[in-house]
């Protein structure tokens, strides 16, 4: 009775053994390491990092060019200056934020996903947006309270947001008639 018992203990551990033995084949052939890239491949991948840190320059030049029409526009003193720094730094880590999610968003189509997975990243990219522009908010709070009334009207006409989160600074309509003027 025994040497019965022993062969159908030992047929699952040997279907056992032959899915293990196939899923480490399996494993080794996708672990392959990947091609090198060809000369053509390599120099287009070189270009197109090439266009990103140029878009990258141009979009931090643009985001600083904005801060500095915004503290010309408020007229910011000596004694606001500590806290337009910090706002002016929560402006900067926002856009840098901004920027960083959309370079490392997958490159799958929102279609190709499951609904359950696109709800979560939609859920997760919101919670990251609330969280930037809380911390803006953190940095805005002190500066406006130093801000006279004049200076918290200009930045009520010229700080907002976008439908999509994003810090707006918008330019004054005063200053298009101004350049009308100069005609």
């Amino acid at each position: 009775m025994r040497p019965r018992f022993a062969s159908r203990m030992a047929l699952p551990g040997l279907g056992m053994a032959a899915v293990l033995a196939a899923g480490t084949f399996v494993m080794a052939q996708t672990a392959a390491p990947p091609a090198p890239l060809t000369e053509a491949q390599q120099s287009q991948a070189a270009r197109l990092a090439e266009r990103q840190a140029i878009r990258e320059a141009e979009r931090v030049a643009r985001l600083e060019a904005r801060i500095v029409y915004l503290r010309e526009r408020l007229q910011i003193t000596a004694a606001q200056d500590p806290q337009w720094n910090v706002f002016a730094q929560a402006l900067r880590a926002d856009g840098a934020a901004r920027s960083q999610a959309v370079s490392a968003a997958p490159a799958a189509t929102p279609g190709s996903l499951p609904l359950s997975e696109r709800l979560a990243r939609r859920q997760a990219d919101l919670a990251a947006r609330s969280e930037r522009i809380g911390a803006v908010m953190r940095a805005l709070t002190p500066l406006y309270a130093a801000l006279s009334v004049e200076q918290k009207g200009v930045a009520d006409r010229l700080v907002g947001t976008s439908e999509d989160g994003r810090i707006v600074i918008r330019r004054d309509r005063d200053d298009d008639d101004d350049d009308d003027d100069d005609d």
